[in-house]
C-alpha cells in the first residue's frame, strides 16, 4: 500500500462514491476502481460492498476498520513530507531586565532575526534578582 492508495480510499469514503472520488482526485473512474481492487487484493479483504445500481458506496466491516489506518497512513506521510521540507530552527532565549530590554536590546533582536532565519526567539523580562 502506498500513500495514494490510502488517499483514494479516504476520498471514496468521504464522497461515498467512486465516481465523485475520481472527479475530486482528477483521475478516471476505472483508475480509481482498479486502485481500490489492488488495495483490497493487497490487504486480502473487501473494503466496500459492490452492488449494481447503487450509487452510494457502502463499506464492509473491514472497510470501516481500515478508515483509521488509512488516516494514520496519510497523516504520517504528510508529517514525513513536512519534515523533509523543513529546516532546523535555531532557538534563542534571552532573559533581560525590562529597562535593558527597551533601551538596548531592540536593535540586537532586529539584527538577530534578520541574520538568523528561521529563528525562534523567546524574550523573558524579569527583575534583576530573578535573572
Amino acid at each position: 500500500m502506498n500513500y495514494q492508495d490510502a488517499e483514494i480510499f479516504l476520498t471514496i469514503v468521504s464522497t461515498k462514491s467512486i465516481t465523485k472520488a475520481a472527479e475530486q482526485l482528477f483521475l478516471s473512474q476505472p483508475t480509481i476502481s482498479h486502485r481500490l481492487n489492488l488495495l483490497e487484493r493487497e490487504l486480502g479483504v473487501a473494503l466496500i460492498v459492490r452492488q449494481k445500481g447503487h450509487k452510494v458506496v457502502q463499506l464492509t466491516t473491514k472497510g470501516e476498520e481500515f478508515i483509521a489506518i488509512a488516516q494514520r497512513w496519510v497523516s504520517l506521510m504528510k508529517e514525513t513530507q513536512a519534515l523533509k521540507l523543513s529546516r532546523e530552527n535555531l532557538h534563542v532565549s534571552v532573559g533581560v531586565t525590562d529597562s535593558m530590554n527597551i533601551a538596548f536590546m531592540a536593535p540586537f533582536y532586529s539584527k538577530l532575526l534578520a541574520e538568523c532565519s528561521p529563528l525562534e526567539l523567546s524574550i523573558y523580562t524579569h527583575y534583576s534578582s530573578e535573572l
